[in-house]
């Protein structure tokens, strides 16, 4: 009879345990979703839509000296000026694309710049200034960068990861361009004379 007892107490005593430990793991898989959600919601904020008509950017290249130029970047009245060597520059933009369930419901996809390049067209001089000569864009670290981890996804199912990238542009003195966002790609549109004869061929 006391031996039926002990068994009894230990089961139950076991089952609470078990119960404890699921309920603890139930608490730290909510919060790890919490915070992995919190995380993607404020990378989220940093995308704006592709549905827009205005140009996204405005840039104006000034030059320093030969090979140096200084472009001017203008995002919805926010500016930023950074300095590149070469004789072209690139854009790279990221782009989110919903799909599935996502889509049906209406969400947008968005788009957020993510870095500019000087490039040389000599590939001793493009090789040796490349590390410094590319400018991040967004300060979005990689272990938070949503765009980074959907990048590495073999098969996303709410959303996925796109890029754009207008490349061989000219850098030419006093040139300023706008550039504007479709849902295939970036289209770059001269804004003044010298802008329109760095496009010519």
């Amino acid at each position: 009879m006391l031996l039926l007892l002990v068994l009894f107490v230990r089961l139950v005593w076991r089952r609470q345990w078990i119960a404890g430990w699921l309920y603890g793991n139930v608490l730290v898989l909510f919060a790890v979703v919490l915070v992995i959600g919190g995380a993607a919601a404020w990378e989220l904020q940093s995308f704006r839509s592709l549905a827009v008509s205005e140009p996204v950017l405005k840039v104006k290249v000034s030059q320093l000296q030969p090979a140096l130029y200084r472009l001017t970047l203008d995002q919805a009245g926010k500016r930023r000026i950074f300095d590149v060597s070469g004789d072209l520059w690139e854009l790279d933009v990221q782009v989110l694309r919903w799909k599935g369930l996502s889509a049906a419901i209406g969400l947008e996809d968005g788009y957020r710049l993510h870095q500019l390049r000087g490039r040389h067209l000599g590939l001793e001089e493009q090789q040796r200034t490349i590390a410094h000569n590319t400018h991040p864009l967004h300060g979005s670290p990689s272990w938070r960068d949503l765009w980074f981890w959907l990048e590495r996804c073999d098969r996303p199912v709410l959303v996925e990861s796109d890029a754009f990238t207008l490349a061989y542009m000219p850098l030419a003195d006093e040139a300023e361009f706008a550039v504007r966002i479709g849902v295939t790609g970036l289209i770059p549109e001269p804004l003044n004379a010298a802008a329109m004869r760095a496009l010519r061929p």
